[in-house]
């Protein structure tokens, strides 16, 4: 009887697994198709992917401390941040905000998005998603070479 309560236990907890790596998996591509989109509506608009735009980066913190220390990776990372008290969440009250200029590639955003939400996660936090400025397409008017 010992042996069938143990093989029902295993079961249950090879279910609990799958169910929990299936979520993460949805959850991944959800942010990964998210990034696509955001691209592809700024394509959409006339802004080019290729030049450099100003991507404004955004998380939720539950505390003061917690927000500094993750403006401190950013900031050592190149980020220009700031942190601020927001009432919106009370669960997470402060607010990082994170900018930088960077050229915008599917492959880039959906890396950097993966990892901002694991960073916000892992201090108790969450990462909210980017934003990025209009950078008109350069027509291209010169001579060729040769």
């Amino acid at each position: 009887m010992t042996a069938l309560y143990v093989l029902l236990l295993l079961a249950a907890m090879a279910a609990i697994g799958r169910i929990i790596w299936s979520l993460r998996k949805i959850g991944q591509a959800r942010n990964d198709s998210w990034d696509e989109k955001v691209i592809d509506q700024l394509r959409k608009g006339g802004s080019d992917p290729f030049q450099p735009h100003d991507v404004d980066f955004f998380f939720a913190m539950p505390d003061e401390p917690t927000a500094r220390k993750v403006a401190g990776i950013l900031d050592g990372e190149g980020f220009r941040t700031d942190v601020e008290h927001k009432d919106e969440i009370p669960s997470q009250p402060y607010s990082v905000h994170a900018l930088r200029s960077m050229r915008l590639s599917a492959p880039d955003m959906k890396s950097m998005s993966r990892r901002f939400t694991q960073l916000a996660a892992e201090v108790g936090g969450t990462y909210d998603g980017w934003i990025a400025s209009h950078v008109d397409r350069k027509d291209d008017n010169s001579e060729p070479i040769g």
